[in-house]
């Protein structure tokens, strides 16, 4: 899971901070099947643990991680598997890396992030920015939508810049919608509201202001102890959850 100081609500998957035992078990380890398909694709047992090591990280988390990313506990664990020497790091010569890609893709049956993953991810981004204000609700749309119909997750800073702009197209499109209704009265109301008293030096919109961040104190405690209450559930839901975000490709 991503986190946040307190708790995150993105369910962008990533691998889990220190891998261990169980997760190896449960997340990396190649099945039968895979081993089979991995030795007609790879000659040498080396590029066999490279070619499964790319395999079982990408349904775990959705997308390829960099070569030198690669955790090294994961690579160690599929070589014991191949019963072959667990080398200290993956190392890809020339166009393999990308044909390791295409084939993972390919039996994976997943489509590369591309046009048409983007224009999926913004439709329901779009579809929900209209009722929706966090950014996380959006992520966690496009996520899910690419997830179902199989395709390549992106970096995580391309979705969050996604979501920034489904959030502007629909605030600038409830603006105009606003500003269409106004009356001239109403508009020399609202102007209004800005001008500055010469002698208070202020204005009746600092006037409200001041009125409602006077109110607001009295309920800060009452939402600091309910938002303690809050994280400290989640905590335990994503305890109980762990593996819930992982294996998405299967």
């Amino acid at each position: 899971m991503v986190s946040t100081p307190i708790i995150s609500r993105l369910v962008y998957p990533e691998l889990p901070n220190r891998v261990t035992s169980a997760d190896l078990q449960v997340l990396f380890t190649p099945s039968y099947d895979e081993r089979k398909w991995a030795a007609a694709l790879a000659r040498t047992s080396a590029a066999q643990v490279a070619l499964l090591s790319q395999l079982k990280v990408f349904q775990t988390i959705g997308r390829f991680l960099p070569v030198k990313d690669m955790p090294v506990a994961v690579i160690a664990h599929v070589a014991g598997r191949l019963k072959a020497a667990a080398p200290e790091a993956l190392v890809y010569g020339g166009n393999r890396l990308y044909r390791d890609h295409a084939a993972i893709r390919s039996y994976l049956a997943i489509t590369s992030w591309g046009a048409q993953a983007l224009r999926m991810a913004q439709s329901s981004m779009a579809k929900l920015a209209e009722a929706r204000t966090d950014p996380a609700d959006l992520i966690n749309a496009a996520i899910n939508t690419l997830v179902r119909e199989r395709f390549e997750l992106p970096a995580l800073r391309t979705l969050r810049r996604l979501a920034g702009t489904a959030h502007r197209a629909v605030n600038d499109e409830q603006w105009r919608r606003v500003v269409k209704t106004l009356s001239c009265d109403d508009r020399a109301a609202l102007e209004a509201l800005l001008v500055v008293n010469e002698e208070t030096l202020e204005s009746p919109h600092r006037k409200l202001r001041r009125r409602e961040n006077a109110g607001r104190s009295n309920t800060i405690a009452f939402h600091q102890c309910s938002h303690r209450a809050i994280a400290s559930l989640s905590r335990s839901l994503l305890l109980t959850h762990k593996y819930s975000m992982y294996m998405l490709y299967l």
